[in-house]
């Protein structure tokens, strides 16, 4: 009979079991990082126990993650984030010593209950202005023709980039102007939205229409992708970010961001140009309270380069969102 497991020895059986479609992709990768970086690299042969798996040891892991722990660039001070560290033990490490605990019965008590964590700060969002939008979607109907489409319709829409590739020929219904959200794609992985709210029919205004029409390709079922990269496979964000996003930021001399940045883009501009937060909110399938934490952040970066005539021209009597 066997008398107890090793973290690593449970490792090993419980992250066979963290596959898709069970888990999502991101979080089966995220779990083995986290793991192989850091954890078993501690804990590895630490028995699964209330006795030596204690609050304690979580706590000196926690110091040694946020100031001691080399970093994986050279040059770089050591340490890692608060989010970073949370992430590895009160989300990976904790998912296996809650299974621990509560499938296996392994463990009797939860050592991750009274570890202590600062207030989670809201996390900055960086929008564009109008002007530096502008200056990318140039960029992109200039220099990279083939992709205009793709980014015109994430900065008009307020799409999440993972929405927006996901997109089927049969999502989109140009004749009545609107695209149904139903799933996500990262890492090559589709799911359904992860909350109701993002599950959502969204409006398409008449310039989005307009370039849809002309990207949409003749010969398609409603079950091809709408958005393909030039290999005429579905667009992978995050490589299509690092061959051509960031390219587009320093041919235009802009600060850079993050593409997700041009969601927050259209949350800034529509907020900006008096539309409704509830609109707003509904349009991005996201609530009114994130939007409002959200909120300072976009007006301190528009206000200096807003121009007064954007009110007057996409005001809320227009129904234009984002400018």
């Amino acid at each position: 009979m066997r008398l107890g497991w090793t973290v690593r020895e449970y490792y090993d059986k419980w992250i066979l079991q963290q596959r898709p479609p069970l888990v999502r992709k991101s979080n089966e990768r995220a779990y083995k990082q986290h793991f192989n970086r850091y954890i078993l690299i501690r804990f590895g042969e630490v028995m699964l126990s209330e006795t030596t798996l204690t609050t304690r040891a979580l706590m000196d892991f926690q110091t040694y993650l946020l100031h001691d722990v080399p970093r994986l660039k050279k040059g770089t001070e050591p340490g890692l984030s608060v989010k970073t560290v949370r992430n590895i033990i009160d989300g990976s490490f904790r998912a296996m010593v809650r299974d621990a605990r509560e499938i296996d019965k392994l463990i009797a008590g939860d050592p991750f209950v009274a570890l202590q964590w600062p207030d989670k700060e809201t996390e900055r969002r960086d929008a564009f202005t109008k002007d530096e939008r502008d200056k990318i979607l140039d960029y992109f109907r200039s220099k990279e023709p083939f992709y205009f489409p793709f980014v015109f319709t994430i900065f008009w829409t307020g799409m999440r980039p993972s929405e927006c590739t996901a997109l089927r020929v049969g999502d989109i219904d140009l004749a009545n102007g609107t695209i149904s959200i139903t799933k996500s794609r990262h890492l090559g992985e589709e799911r359904a939205p992860k909350t109701s709210a993002s599950r959502r029919t969204i409006n398409l205004l008449p310039n989005v229409v307009d370039v849809l029409q002309r990207a949409k390709e003749l010969r398609v079922t409603e079950t091809d992708y709408f958005f393909k990269n030039r290999k005429r496979a579905p667009i992978d964000a995050d490589q299509w970010r690092k061959d051509y996003w960031y390219t587009a930021l320093r041919a235009k001399g802009i600060t850079e961001r993050d593409f997700y940045c041009t969601r927050h883009t259209f949350i800034s501009l529509a907020l900006t140009a008096g539309e409704n937060i509830k609109a707003i909110a509904e349009q991005t399938g996201t609530s009114v309270q994130m939007i409002q934490e959200q909120r300072p952040v976009h007006e301190q970066r528009l206000r200096s380069a807003h121009d007064g005539r954007a009110r007057s021209e996409n005001g809320n009597k227009n129904g234009n969102f984002g400018g």
